[in-house]
């Protein structure tokens, strides 16, 4: 962009000279331009670096899980053993309880008790309504009636 001012041709050449002005210009520009992107790489660096960290991180972890000891990869297998003893014990205890409930259920038809009676309510207590019938009452026909005025 800035390379059409910059001449890279002999100064011998025809083409006019910069001024004193013109270049201090040129080169406050050129040197805005190169902090501007000096900053923008050391973004992209830190970025780039974090980005390398974690995949580092993930890159051991997925070591350790396919070269871990042999205990490390058997413990997963013995979690799953026992949970499938936890589902079977899991499955004798509901049959038991069921027969226990049928039991139950059978010597509640061959007991042949009369069940109490249950007891009876409480009184009431408290305020109660009363059921009284309404009736609408405007504010003329109230005071016709009463002879007073609201």
């Amino acid at each position: 962009m800035y390379r059409r001012d910059v001449s890279s041709t002999r100064p011998s050449e025809s083409k006019p000279k910069l001024s004193f002005e013109e270049l201090a210009d040129l080169v406050s520009t050129l040197q805005t331009e190169v902090v501007a992107i000096k900053a923008e790489r050391d973004t992209q660096v830190d970025s780039l670096q974090e980005t390398i960290v974690n995949l580092a991180h993930e890159n051991e972890l997925l070591k350790r899980r396919l070269y871990g000891t042999k205990t490390e990869r058997l413990r997963t297998s013995e979690n799953q053993l026992a949970l499938g003893d936890l589902l079977n014990d899991n499955k004798q205890l509901q049959k038991q309880l069921d027969a226990a409930v049928a039991e139950a259920k059978s010597e509640g038809e061959k007991s042949s008790e009369p069940t109490p009676p249950p007891a009876p309510k409480a009184k009431p207590k408290g305020r109660r309504d009363l059921l009284l019938p309404r009736m609408l009452v405007d504010g003329q026909s109230r005071q016709q009636a009463d002879g007073h005025h609201y």
